[in-house]
Formats: C-alpha cells, structure tokens, sequence
C-alpha cells in the first residue's frame, strides 16, 4: 500500500500524545546503511481459507524463525548522546509483519520501536515496563514486506540492553490492505453491519469493550474487556477458550482497541486503532468455552474504553446483539430478535480432512443457539460477546454456521456464561471466583467506563496510517499544514547523526 507523505505526517502526529514518552522520528532517508534480514520464501497457502470455520481460530500468518541479536544490527550515536540500533526484517509478498522477541530486557530509559519504510505505521514504544515475567515480547502488526527495528537507549544503560529475535510472522489476511488491495478492511460479508449503523447504536458502548485479538503473531479471535463486583478497573478480558490461550501464551496476546468506521459504511479510508502487548492467563474451561486473561498493563484513559456488564444467571435471552470482528475487519453488529435455545454437550467439529470434509476432532459446549434478523459472523468474531436484552454478556462466540449465503435457518452458538460460572470447582476454571472474588451471590452486574492509567500504555501504537492513526479511542488534534510543514523540518533537523560504528 502506498502512503501520501502527509498521512505519514499525520501517523507521526497521532503518536505524540503521550507525555512520558518522546514520540520517533524515524530517519527514513538513511534506511540503505540498515543491515537487511530476509526470510526464506514462504509457502502461504491461500487454498486453506475452504476449511477455516468460527469453531477454530483464524490463522492470519504463518511463523519462520529469524534468530538475530544486536551484532546483527547497526549502532549509531546521536547528536544528544544517545545511541540508535537498527536493523530490518523482510519477507517476500508479506501483508503485514509481527516479531516475537526471545529475549526483551531493556533498561529504563531505553525504547523498541517497530516501522515501515515510508514511516507511516510505528509501533512503539516497548520500554521496560513492558517486560514480562518471561522477558518475551510480541508486537503489533506492521504493514508490508519490510520491518525496521529500531532501539533507542541512553549511553549509560547502552551495555544493559539484552534483545534477542526469535520469529517472524509473515501476515497474509486479516488486517490493512496490501498492494494489491487484499485484506481485512472491507473484506467481511456484504450482509455485515457496522457498528455505527442504526443497528448497533444499543451497543455503541460494549464496542468500546471489543478487541481484535492475535494469539502467538498467527492467530486472529475477538474478546472483550469484561466487569468485576468489585469494580476496581481489572481489565480482564473475556475470549472463547478454543483461540487457544493459556497459562503458557498469554504473554503473547496483542490487543487492537477501537477497529471501526465512525460512521455507517465508512468513508472508504479504513480507520485507525490503538494497541498494547500482552496478557495474563487467569482461567479456562472448555466446556463453556471461555477464557478469562487479563492485561499485561492497565490500558490509557485516552483510549476510552468499556467494561462490559454480565448476565451469569439461567434466565433464557430473549434478544441481544453481539459486536465482533469477523476476518478481522471494523467492528460490525449482528443481532437477534427471538429468544435463543440452551443445549448442553452440543459438538463442534473442530478438524476435517481437506478433501472429504471428514470430521477428525470434536469439542462438546454448553451454549446459547441464536438464530439472527440481522447480521452474520465470520472466522476471526470467534470469543465476542452475546449480549441480552440489557446489553449484558450471556456468552461469547463458539462456533456456527452464518453467513451471508447460508439463509436465515443458519444459527450460531455461544459459550453460555452461566456454565462458566462455576464450571469447575478450581478458581482458574470459572468465572465467578474471579469476577465475584468476594463471593457476594452477585448474578448480574452492569457495565462501566474503564478507569485508565491516565497515560498511554508503553507498547501502544496508533495504527492505519492510511487515516492518520487514532481511532475511537479519543479525539486527536487538529493540525493545519503550516504544522505539518514544521514537523516535516524538524524531522529532518533530529534525524541528523552524529556518528556510527
């Protein structure tokens, strides 16, 4: 995709809002001198998408190993004394570009950052604060073949910094368009509804709580911030327990905040986003298909989002909607307008030869069937919320059979919340031990803002350069072209360097 210099500027800008953190400029003039990485070629095959279903997650990209540390990269001091590292990561015909470093140990002071070569999407900045347990770090994605990796560190900390590279995930499907005009934005159903449409506007609230979710850099879901009895701001987040998070990868979570058209249909520029790295796992059971993870650092204030309220009781849904990203793409709405059916044990077929269609594996789901008047689902909704007449979460997305082409006998079913309340008897196995930690009997709960840090979470990024970045998460200010202009001349002035090795 190519970007109008004044996009670029306009992706610059929406970055330096943050006060605790100096926004990059990155030296986009120099990139040649940059050490080039590139992965072998890879086999993407597209012809996988026949057999891609609600009842498993949606792969987006596929993993290659690319070992690289920082003698793989190039060390340049800066006029003010600090140090700047680079290096590049490319791959052939790629769509978008996510890494997962093996090693992230950065002293304070120090930032990661991730951007493409016109500059118009930066991911950043990764600071220390970001470390997890593990020390690994999965970023957010980057549109187009080429990656530059960019570390900034003051001169005293320089020798602190431990970073190791251990894959890349070469993206195929499910986020921005590529050169030849592939990819998630617009590419849902025709029947999908935006959320800005006069249908969604009961929900306008609960899609400030959904996220587009990627799992391990290759798997796409959806979830949503979920409320406590205590409504202390937890940010735990609910998603179906088949994306397949655990104990072992909710480090690798990367959530996308505020994905959708502010107006009914969009206006043809696909919207920006915020997004933050990192999860930790809190609870799971497959029987009602949930997991519960919570994120790795509390998100800003500034990307005003929403705890979702909840129904845990037994009471049958007479109506709702559900918010979801389906094949990755803007927030869209479904809804239903009769009451929906419990079953218990109900199978899923979740692995099928590719030529017979021969189911190979099964999960049984005690759900909630709706059948919708309005609206379908798609891979990549799978985890978002059904909600009730109230707008409360009665389940998330499990699996099903809508779609655009399917009639209006097709149905979908949802991992019932009042199965998952105490689904099992261990705390990391339900709901309610850690919604309800204080055991009050509490049964439905309502939603509420989320109180934020009040500062933009490190690792956030604003994304879609091709809209300026930003998204629903807050209003950005207004910059006339006299204000480009100065930017575009300070950017020249601090991109000067002072010397290499």
């Amino acid at each position: 995709m190519i970007f109008r210099p004044l996009f670029a500027c306009l992706a610059l800008l929406a970055l330096s809002a943050p006060a605790h953190a100096a926004t990059l400029v990155p030296d986009l003039q120099h990139l040649d001198i940059v050490p080039m990485h590139s992965l072998p070629a890879l086999g993407v095959q597209k012809s996988v998408d026949s057999a891609i279903s609600k009842n498993n997650p949606l792969q987006f990209a596929i993993s290659a190993p690319l070992p690289l540390t920082l003698d793989d990269g190039r060390w340049q001091k800066l006029d003010d004394g600090s140090w700047s590292w680079r290096t590049r990561v490319y791959s052939a015909g790629a769509q978008t570009l996510n890494l997962h470093f093996s090693k992230f140990d950065l002293p304070e002071g120090a930032s990661l950052w991730l951007y493409d070569p016109s500059g118009a999407v930066i991911a950043g900045p990764y600071i220390h604060a970001n470390e997890l347990g593990d020390q690994q770090l999965w970023t957010s994605v980057i549109n187009g073949e080429t990656t530059i990796v960019e570390l900034r560190v003051p001169a005293a900390v320089k020798d602190q910094v431990r970073l190791q590279l251990a894959e890349v995930n070469h993206g195929y499907r499910g986020f921005a368009n590529d050169k030849a005009g592939t990819g998630s934005y617009k590419d849902s159903g025709s029947c999908e509804i935006d959320v800005a449409c006069p249908a969604g506007q009961p929900y306008l609230a609960q899609a400030r709580a959904l996220a587009r979710i990627t799992i391990n850099g290759t798997g796409l879901c959806s979830g949503q911030l979920i409320n406590n009895v205590r409504q202390d701001n937890t940010p735990f987040f609910l998603t179906a327990n088949h994306c397949g998070i655990n104990s072992g990868n909710a480090g690798s979570v990367v959530f996308y905040w505020n994905y959708q058209n502010s107006s009914c249909g969009g206006n043809g520029i696909e919207p920006g986003y915020q997004t933050q790295s990192g999860g930790v796992w809190v609870a799971g059971d497959a029987t009602s298909d949930f997991t519960l993870i919570k994120a790795a650092q509390m998100p800003s204030s500034s990307f005003n989002l929403f705890l979702s309220g909840w129904n845990a009781s037994s009471n049958v849904p007479q109506s709702g909607g559900v918010v979801h990203h389906p094949k990755g793409d803007v927030t869209k709405v479904a809804v239903y307008s009769s009451a929906a059916s419990s079953l218990d044990n109900q199978g899923l077929c979740t692995g099928q030869l590719p030529i017979t269609g021969t189911c190979t594996s099964t999960r049984y789901v005690n759900v909630w069937r709706v059948s919708y008047s309005q609206g379908i689902t798609e891979p990549g909704s799978s985890g978002s919320a059904l909600y009730d007449q109230n707008q409360l979460i009665v389940g998330q997305l499990s699996g099903g059979s809508t779609s655009c082409s399917a009639g209006k006998n097709a149905t979908d079913i949802y991992g019932r919340l009042n199965s998952a309340w105490t689904s099992k008897s261990a705390s990391n196995a339900q709901l309610k031990a850690n919604l309800d930690p204080d055991n009050t009997g509490t049964l439905t709960l309502g939603g509420k803002n989320l109180a934020g840090s009040g500062s933009t979470t490190p690792g956030s990024t604003s994304g879609s350069a091709s809209s300026g970045g930003g998204g629903g998460g807050g209003a950005l200010p207004v910059f006339t072209l006299a204000g480009l202009l100065i930017l575009g001349l300070f950017r020249r002035l601090t991109s000067r360097r002072a010397s290499s090795v």
